[in-house]
């Protein structure tokens, strides 16, 4: 004797169903839109001012059903991004090693790249790998700065040796060696070093020649 069918419809069961086959499909499309992801740059073209980038996270793709991280193919002729404007531009000197944000552009760039100005779109494509640009300086943890001022602006070395600080009416250079320093206030230029040196002469343990006594003036600065 066959098993009746159920004299009910299980409304809630179905439901969840479809809205897990929605949430399925609905991660399968956002798995092909791009956003940013950090990189890390693998070599820097200093003439069209691009980097090849390896991004810093892997990908999870489904091997015989099992979730595997794999690598995305490093990123070729990424436009970097630089601080600048009205004719000034801060250009840092980009290595490989560094790291970066990518940044996916919502519609084909090719155009644009070549020519500038405003282009057609040459593909149709919409926030793809193709279309990144790296915005150099971001930092993972085990990179980040030490002794990052909060009072100043500072164009400095990682490692905090070499800085040119704009601090508050005071602009002040450090050189790796620790030992000279620079520092211009509005009306004043202070130098701190064993020798300071203008127009190759030494002023700081400098000589005069042909001193003359009384109201007259002395001769040169001695080399």
């Amino acid at each position: 004797m066959s098993t009746p069918a159920p004299s009910f419809v299980d409304i809630p069961g179905r439901l969840k169903q479809a809205i897990d086959h929605f949430k399925e499909f609905e991660w399968q499309l956002l798995c092909n839109l791009r956003v940013a992801c950090p990189g890390i740059i693998q070599s820097f073209d200093a003439v069209a001012q691009t980097v090849k980038v390896q991004l810093a996270l892997r990908e999870n793709i489904l091997q015989n059903l099992v979730p595997t991280p794999i690598a995305v193919p490093p990123l070729i002729n990424v436009p970097i991004l630089l601080l600048g404007g009205n004719g000034f531009t801060v250009c840092p000197p980009i290595a490989a090693g560094d790291e970066c944000l990518v940044i996916f552009a919502d519609m084909c760039i090719d155009g644009w790249w070549q020519a500038g100005g405003v282009q057609n779109q040459l593909d149709r494509r919409r926030h793809d790998l193709s279309d990144g640009f790296a915005l150099v300086g971001v930092r993972s943890q085990p990179r980040k700065l030490v002794n990052y001022s909060t009072t100043a602006l500072q164009i400095r070395s990682d490692d905090g040796h070499t800085v040119i600080e704009l601090g508050t009416n005071e602009i002040t250079m450090t050189p790796d060696n620790g030992t000279t320093q620079f520092k211009i206030t509005p009306g004043e230029i202070d130098l701190t070093a064993v020798t300071v040196k203008i127009n190759g002469k030494s002023y700081a343990l400098h000589e005069h020649t042909g001193v003359t006594t009384g109201g007259g003036i002395s001769g040169p600065v001695a080399p």
